[in-house]
């Protein structure tokens, strides 16, 4: 057990790896040569112990090896940091292998049962995940497409991320053509996570706060044919009253800020949770908060805001949507993350990212650590 919790396996694109006592493995070579049958078996063991699993039988063992054997994937394409253990140190492990040690799982467990573990690709048990995807803009293909790839939803488009939380940033809506899937969407998704015990958060963007005031001018002639009058009426509309009653100004989780566009210190005076108690209100924050865009400030100011902001949550990151780019973008020495890629086909339809918050590896103190992952971009 120990020998496995040295193993280091580097991040993509480095040359090779060390294993065991500072053997280089080439970047071409597969699991199984990497570490061989016997730490594989170390390393399912410690996988089931670090996640609460049950170790089976040999039986299951050797099924975690033909798993990893048959996947004919070279897991040194896919690196992801998963956990610290306390007792084994910094460990690296590729998706594939999880992905393994959850199969395996679910063919030895009956399922049925409550308490039912499996394991997320950011190595949290029971899906205990919190991922962040900025502005939709009515493409409901390519949302489904980033939700399968990073596993918050299966084939068949149902939640599968157990206790997890997603958090939309705002702009579901406008200017693509899908704007009805995608809000039939997120409504179910909603319900469907709150039954696994999980959580979708939806952000106000500077749309959805648009169309419930009645303003329709980017709602693309598609989509709006789609919808029946008063649809979007706040008080009666099917959808309207389901963005106003449900829909959150800001979030914060694991010591991440989440907002559409951004968040000015001078609206925290009170403390985080007035403000979310009164920014729908006349008068209160909704507008600065979907409408500012850092991208329109200079730099150092963005950076006196962000560490003010983030010392007055305290948070140690913010993440936006609202200011799209043609890649992710990063401001004020890494705090402001700025999520919107205009992946929409709408928009552009550059790789859509993914914003996956892992809570310090349950280090007193830890700064959380925020992997970002990205999808293809669309087809032209």
């Amino acid at each position: 057990m120990r020998n496995i919790g040295q193993v280091v396996w580097q991040e993509a694109g480095c040359e090779g790896r060390f294993v065991g006592r500072n053997r280089r493995i080439p970047r071409s070579n597969s699991v199984l040569f990497c570490v061989g049958r016997k730490n594989l078996r170390r390393l399912f063991r410690m996988l089931c112990c670090q996640q609460h699993l049950p170790i089976q039988s040999r039986t299951t063992q050797e099924s975690f090896l033909s798993l990893i054997v048959s996947s004919e994937c070279n897991i040194l394409c896919a690196m992801r940091l998963l956990f610290r253990g306390p007792r084994y140190g910094s460990v690296l492990y590729g998706g594939t292998a999880w992905d393994c040690a959850s199969t395996i799982h679910r063919m030895t467990s009956t399922g049925s049962h409550h308490g039912t573990t499996t394991i997320s690709p950011s190595g949290h048990p029971n899906g205990n995940r919190l991922v962040a995807i900025a502005d939709v803009h009515g493409d409901y293909d390519r949302l489904v497409e980033a939700l399968v790839k990073t596993r918050l939803i299966d084939d068949r488009q149902r939640w599968a991320a157990g206790r997890s939380t997603l958090v939309q940033t705002g702009d579901l809506i406008d200017r693509g053509e899908q704007d009805k899937e995608v809000l039939d969407f997120f409504m179910r998704l909603q319900d469907e996570a709150k039954a696994a015990g999980g959580r979708v958060v939806n952000l106000f963007g500077n749309h959805e706060l648009m169309v419930a005031e009645g303003d329709l001018r980017y709602q693309s002639p598609v989509s709006r044919r789609k919808f029946a009058k008063g649809d979007f009426d706040i008080e009666h509309g099917k959808y309207g009253k389901w963005i106003w009653s449900t829909f959150l100004p800001a979030y914060i989780e694991r010591k991440v800020l989440f907002v559409h566009g951004f968040l000015h210190p001078r609206w925290l005076n009170n403390g985080f949770d007035a403000l979310i108690a009164s920014a729908k209100n006349k008068g209160g924050a909704l507008d600065s908060l979907v409408w500012t865009r850092p991208t329109e400030m200079r730099g150092d100011e963005v950076a006196a805001l962000v560490t003010q902001s983030l010392q007055n949550t305290n948070c140690d990151y913010m993440i936006v949507g609202h200011c799209p780019h043609h890649d992710v973008k990063y401001m004020a020495d890494g705090r402001l993350i700025l999520l919107d890629t205009a992946w929409s086909r709408w928009m552009g339809g550059n790789p859509a990212a993914v914003a996956e918050v892992t809570d310090g590896h349950g280090q007193k103190d830890a700064k959380p650590s925020i992997t970002v992952m990205k999808t293809a971009a669309a087809k032209r």
